[in-house]
């Protein structure tokens, strides 16, 4: 009977401890945050997280890592920026704590710590959760800190230089010293926006055909570089400007959007697709179908790339040419970057893969000298020209003129006595 008593007091003796030790832990963790310079995140598990999702005015981007690659959810799984997720980690378990605010629910809205929603661009809430989905972290990013300019500085007015931020959904409210402006909702800035950059100079063969068959051939020129259009008459130039537009057309190419893989290729033009085809110096063959313009401004493009083997210029290539070629795993890679995926370009880059005869070519202005000339010849075509015959009756006809009979001139004078 003495024995039960005893059991139950070393239970209550063990609970005890564990309330102690959690107290502890809890105001040792509560201590870490408020003391200005300590970490905001002191535990956070930074190679534990496969999902960050960011909520800002109405808009929510996912990032999520399957299989080690990080995708943006609300763009199909298309791959993000890993260089961009990576900084954005490793800042969240870099965070130090600045002043501490006190605040009241009342008063939180005060610094723009409330729960995200449309109209309120201040609020951003961002959650870590680990691969089982559980929430490891969650921030509140408020207001930016805002300091007045130097009275003697040029530009005046205030710049931020801090933000105020909570990770216990408000309880407690920071000022920090990064404004981490590059954070944000917006599903672009975390994905790999650039598609392709081939430079100008890369390009020794390019063809244009619009949807109509209509076929445009280029190739380089003897100095190499640059690409004349094939049949070009004598009296026809190609625009400069257009020209630059063509030999740009693969070069700094970042997509504006990803297209649904659930849209039908009718619809978005591609059952008759313009075509695009460029031959590079290093053996490969970019293709691109162009399909229809995408309300809201961009055009439907798909690419492809394929590995020719031998330089396009040259078929007998010396060894150190030959070391120039695209190796087959870079096609692969490229390939699988851009094969997959529907891309909506910006329109202007977009216009450039299919520009026709008519706004390439213009007629050849004439030279300076050739413009003389013509002018000089002109002239002399103009001036009248007088036979022998009829200078002399000319003449004759002046003096005649010039002569005055004699009676003329002596009624001439008695007029005048």
């Amino acid at each position: 009977m003495r024995s039960r008593p005893l059991i139950i007091l070393l239970v209550l003796a063990l609970a005890m401890v564990g309330i102690a030790v959690k107290t502890r832990d809890r105001a040792t963790t509560t201590a870490a945050h408020a003391r200005p310079g300590g970490l905001l995140l002191p535990d956070l598990p930074v190679n534990e997280i496969a999902r960050m999702t960011i909520m800002s005015d109405g808009v929510t981007s996912t990032v999520t890592r399957t299989s080690g690659v990080w995708t943006l959810a609300e763009k199909h799984h298309y791959p993000a920026n890993f260089s961009r997720v990576r900084d954005a980690l490793r800042k969240f378990a870099e965070l130090k704590t600045g002043d501490q605010r006190r605040v009241t629910p009342d008063t939180r809205k005060d610094f723009g710590i409330v729960t995200p929603a449309a109209g309120q661009p201040d609020a951003t809430r961002i959650e870590l959760a680990d691969a089982g989905g559980k929430i490891v972290a969650a921030l509140l990013l408020g207001k930016h800190h805002l300091r007045k300019a130097a009275t003697d500085s040029p530009y005046g007015g205030e710049f931020p230089d801090g933000r105020y931020v909570s990770a216990d959904g408000g309880d407690t409210i920071y000022m920090i010293k990064d404004t981490l402006s590059e954070i944000n909702a917006q599903g672009t800035s975390w994905i790999e926006s650039e598609i392709l950059n081939i430079e100008a100079s890369q390009l020794v063969r390019v063809s244009l055909a619009d949807d109509a068959g209509a076929t445009l051939a280029f190739t380089t020129t003897e100095s190499g570089d640059a690409l004349t259009l094939e049949g070009l008459a004598d009296n026809e130039e190609l625009d400069p400007s257009q020209l630059a537009s063509l030999r740009n057309a693969l070069a700094y190419v970042n997509l504006h959007d990803v297209a649904d893989p659930a849209l039908d290729d009718a619809a978005m033009g591609f059952d008759s697709p313009a075509r695009f085809t460029a031959e590079t110096r290093d053996g490969r063959q970019i293709k691109a179908l162009i399909g229809n313009n995408v309300a809201g401004g961009g055009r439907y493009i798909r690419y492809h790339v394929e590995r020719l083997g031998t330089p396009t210029q040259d078929t007998n290539a010396t060894a150190e040419v030959a070391s120039m070629i695209a190796s087959a795993e870079d096609v692969a890679a490229l390939n699988e970057k851009l094969t997959p995926w529907t891309f909506v370009v910006p329109g202007y880059k977009a216009e450039s893969l299919v520009l026709t005869r008519a706004t390439l070519v213009k007629p050849k202005a004439t030279p300076p000298a050739e413009l003389a000339a013509e002018i000089n010849n002109n002239d002399s075509d103009s001036t009248p020209t007088i036979n022998a015959a009829d200078a002399a009756a000319d003449t004759e006809s002046v003096e005649e003129k010039a002569t005055v009979p004699a009676a003329d001139e002596e009624n001439h004078d008695e007029h005048e006595h």
